[in-house]
């Protein structure tokens, strides 16, 4: 690499990379190295690679340029971009969330090139509701399989039970949806979209000449409903009644109705994110977050993230496309 050990710092991020910036004399640059590839999981170095390739080709000036990837060692040598981070539970403006939606309207320009560039389906990508509704399903009920600690316990069942309730009556009006016609289970592959993936403001870094947005590890082919929904129910940076932006752009460059594959798609995606934001009821979850967070301890944590849960959906209750 041709750094010196004194130059290289850990960096503040997600809790499944490890991220380093790496530094000699006055030039910067990240090292991200990402975990191997289990059966059926979506090889995140693969989408990240792929994803900056492309983008670098497509919407150069809205990604970080990358450098080299090692795939033996499993990881990547990326551009340091210089910036601020935008502040948690703030609103960003306007002018930057149409930012996002002119990278996402240049991401998806070129389906040719898209289809060449990028060989992997977003994680989570899936094209049918009734699948989504499976995951949200899956997460909840594993969150029903972890042992509590007893002094939340209480409380914590009381969230969850809430929770599976939205859930059961999301998906009878899911399948009434698909029933009687007025939304399809399963978008056309041909109307798939290239989805960053995890895609908000919580991912991104504000230069002085424009907006750059990192981690691209989940990106590939989405349903573009789900790409506009998660970008606006994802809770760290939200945008919510501004995500109208990226939903223009998203009809922009789709056939498909996306305006109702949305209204279809926000009360499912909405109990799959109250399940991510309750994921540390998990212990080893927990222990990897307190790694990261480092001055809470288990019990606040937990607290913590029962409040956010059902805030989040009370805020997110009324949102509409």
């Amino acid at each position: 690499m041709g750094a010196e050990r004194s130059g290289i710092k850990r960096l503040n991020g997600g809790i499944n990379n490890q991220v380093f910036l790496c530094t000699q004399g006055s030039s910067n640059w990240v090292l991200k190295g990402f975990p191997e590839t289990r059966n059926g999981q979506t090889d995140r170095m693969k989408a990240e690679v792929e994803f900056l390739e492309f983008a670098e080709d497509i919407a150069p000036s809205f990604t970080p340029r990358l450098y080299h990837a090692d795939w033996e060692r499993r990881y990547i040598v990326q551009e340091f971009i210089e910036g601020d981070a935008f502040t948690p539970g703030a609103k960003p403006s306007q002018e930057s969330v149409q930012a996002a939606a002119d990278f996402y309207k240049k991401i998806n320009s070129n389906h040719q090139l898209a289809k060449h560039k990028i060989k992997q389906n977003a994680c989570d990508g899936h094209a049918s509701l009734r699948m989504h509704i499976q995951d949200a399903r899956k997460r909840l009920n594993k969150l029903y399989q972890t042992q509590l600690d007893k002094n939340t316990e209480s409380v914590a069942k009381k969230v969850l039970n809430s929770l599976r309730s939205d859930f059961e009556k999301v998906k009878i009006e899911t399948e009434n949806l698909i029933g009687k016609g007025k939304v399809l289970d399963e978008i056309p592959t041909a109307e798939l979209c290239i989805s960053p993936s995890d895609f908000g403001f919580h991912n991104a870094i504000q230069r002085p000449e424009n907006i750059c947005f990192i981690d691209f590890e989940y990106a590939g082919w989405d349903d573009p409903a789900k790409t506009v929904v998660d970008f606006a129910l994802q809770p760290k940076v939200p945008v919510l009644e501004m995500s109208t932006h990226l939903l223009k752009a998203a009809e922009s460059i789709s056939q498909a109705d996306i305006g109702k594959r949305c209204i279809a798609l926000k009360p499912i995606l909405r109990v799959k994110w109250a399940c991510i934001i309750l994921s540390v009821l998990n212990t080893d979850r927990a222990k990897d977050v307190l790694t990261i967070v480092g001055d809470i301890g288990y019990e606040e944590l937990i607290s913590t993230r029962l409040q956010a849960a059902e805030a989040f959906m009370e805020k997110t209750d009324n949102l509409s496309f």
